[in-house]
């Protein structure tokens, strides 16, 4: 949980996955669903007849599977949220954002990203904003050096990064790729889908008006060497 003074919407990029929690999204619309109802975690199975590594440093242990069952025709892989006090509703919320964005370019690429560490539409363009204080990743590297591998994301010069929709695009991109730019397919979206498009308003009876302090929650499911802005 945290308090924050808004500025603006949180919007997604494609460095990472993340689920707003508090107040509860559109992009959570799959949460009415059985497989998600409730706070469940998709694909996930806690036991299954033949589990995989269910235990830290055992040979093929995988931190994101920890129950070792992956259900059949998944990889296992959900946005999975937990907080020990209250479910986390967030259903397929992480899977709505841009892949493939990098600053000075005029559309997203959809590509794979995980993570990106160049100019993917060679704008050219270079970050503005260099103050390492103002990163949430590799703060411990000069700006412009070699191992500045990230300057070319969007967090780097805020506002001059595309997206492919202000509410996301199903899976990141028009097509499945690599690093869990996936969406499964519901009867509300499928991949590729604009958020704007279909999905349905969702009131929260959540109001937060310009430059009060607010609170609210979210998770960050992974990252991918990403970072984010507001």
């Amino acid at each position: 949980m945290m308090g924050t003074t808004l500025a603006a919407l949180l919007l997604p990029w494609a460095e990472g996955h993340m689920s707003l929690v508090v107040p509860p999204s559109r992009n959570a619309v799959d949460r009415a669903l059985p497989q998600w109802e409730g706070g469940k975690w998709w694909p996930y199975e806690p036991n299954c007849s033949h589990p995989g590594a269910t235990k830290p440093g055992e040979p093929g242990w995988n931190p994101q599977i920890p129950s070792g069952c992956v259900p059949p025709g998944t990889d296992g892989w959900g946005c999975n949220c937990w907080n020990g006090t209250s479910p986390c509703d967030v259903a397929q919320s992480c899977f709505w954002f841009s892949q493939g964005c990098t600053i000075g370019c005029s559309t997203c690429d959809g590509g794979p990203s995980n993570p990106n560490t160049k100019d993917r539409c060679n704008s050219g363009m270079n970050a503005t904003n260099n103050n390492q204080s103002h990163w949430t990743f590799n703060r411990d590297v000069p700006a412009f050096s070699k191992l500045d591998t990230y300057r070319y994301n969007p967090w780097r010069a805020p506002g001059n990064a595309p997206v492919f929709d202000s509410c996301g695009m199903a899976g990141g991109g028009p097509k499945q790729q690599p690093g869990e730019a996936k969406y499964t397919e519901t009867k509300f979206a499928h991949q590729g889908d604009l958020g704007t498009k279909v999905l349905p308003p969702a009131p929260s009876g959540i109001v937060w008006a310009r430059g009060s302090n607010v609170t609210t929650k979210w998770s960050i499911r992974t990252n991918h060497g990403g970072g984010y802005q507001y």
